[in-house]
């Protein structure tokens, strides 16, 4: 309560189907959230679902999610257009989603975002579904707050995203 901003949360328990929630439906820009939504398209796409994936790729794809580079994010939103990233969105059961020509300004929300890493592995093909999950294992320390700090018992493994507004204070999202 004394923290400024609009908090907003989803949480959903696999095992047992329940969900907690708060202002869990109230759109937000995504900010580097996209990120991850970016990567499931390229992979899913028809040029690359089937292929190994090349250093050039790799090049865009790691710094993109593990470091949460943004020039890597917005030659992929270039190159895969916003249609791919919606199908791909309702793909993953997260609904309608109409990208932002400025790929950090589309609008989502809590449950759309628990709807995707929910589905995770599933949303990434077979072929690059152990690398995809790798980097959302593997964010840099840099990048690593609040959810992405959270020790996790036994053999549990933390696959997450975070995404703020440069600086700004405007965005402060995790998934």
């Amino acid at each position: 309560d004394a923290r400024p901003g609009r908090a907003r949360f989803s949480l959903y328990d696999a095992t047992s189907g329940r969900r907690w929630e708060y202002r869990a439906t109230e759109p937000v820009k995504c900010a580097s959230l996209m990120k991850t939504l970016l990567l499931a398209t390229y992979l899913r796409s028809s040029a690359v679902r089937e292929r190994k994936l090349t250093e050039n790729d790799r090049k865009y794809l790691r710094p993109m999610i593990r470091e949460s580079a943004n020039d890597p994010a917005s030659a992929l939103y270039v190159k895969l257009g916003a249609d791919a990233i919606a199908r791909t969105a309702r793909a993953a059961g997260m609904g309608a989603v109409e990208p932002n020509p400025h790929w950090g300004l589309t609008r989502t929300t809590a449950r759309q975002q628990v709807a995707l890493f929910s589905r995770l592995p599933d949303v990434f093909p077979a072929r690059h579904r152990e690398y995809a999950m790798k980097l959302l294992a593997t964010i840099v320390p840099a990048q690593r707050w609040g959810v992405g700090q959270v020790d996790l018992p036994g053999s549990w493994q933390l696959y997450f995203k975070g995404g703020w507004g440069s600086g700004t204070g405007a965005v402060d999202h995790q998934t």
